[in-house]
Parts: C-alpha cells; sequence; structure tokens
C-alpha cells in the first residue's frame, strides 16, 4: 500500500486499523463477524467445518463459502 503523495516520506509506511479487502486477516474478521450474528439469531456451528450451520428450532441449515450463503429448510 502506498502513501499519499503529501504522507510519504523515504522509509516510512502505513498500518492498517482495519482488515482491508485481499488482506490476510479479512477473511477471519469476515468469518467471524458473521458467526457472531448467526448465533444472536440462534444458529449452531458445526463441530467439525464452522462455516456449516443449523438452527435447531426452525430447522434451517446454512453452509457459507467466503461471502456467499447458501441457506436450506423447509416450509
Amino acid at each position: 500500500m502506498k502513501l499519499p503523495a503529501e504522507d510519504f516520506e523515504e522509509g516510512m509506511c502505513g498500518r492498517l486499523n482495519k482488515a482491508m479487502y485481499g488482506t490476510r486477516d479479512a477473511a477471519q474478521n469476515w468469518e467471524e463477524e458473521y458467526t457472531e450474528f448467526m448465533r444472536e439469531w440462534g444458529f449452531v456451528t458445526g463441530v467439525s467445518n464452522p462455516c456449516v450451520m443449523y438452527h435447531p428450532e426452525r430447522g434451517v441449515r446454512a453452509v457459507v463459502h467466503g461471502d456467499d450463503f447458501a441457506i436450506a429448510g423447509r416450509v
């Protein structure tokens, strides 16, 4: 990441305060965010794979891959 021209000085670098798309921490931070959200709504994460979730009261299953969610249940 390059510093803006007004802040550029030889040998200086910037520090990110949050994860940016494509950085190493971005995927992990996203997983933590959606997992917390889904748990608040009553979903339980899978034991062998935390990207597979189940809502025991409603019988709904969810699978997450990156930022894609697939949810299935009966009406």
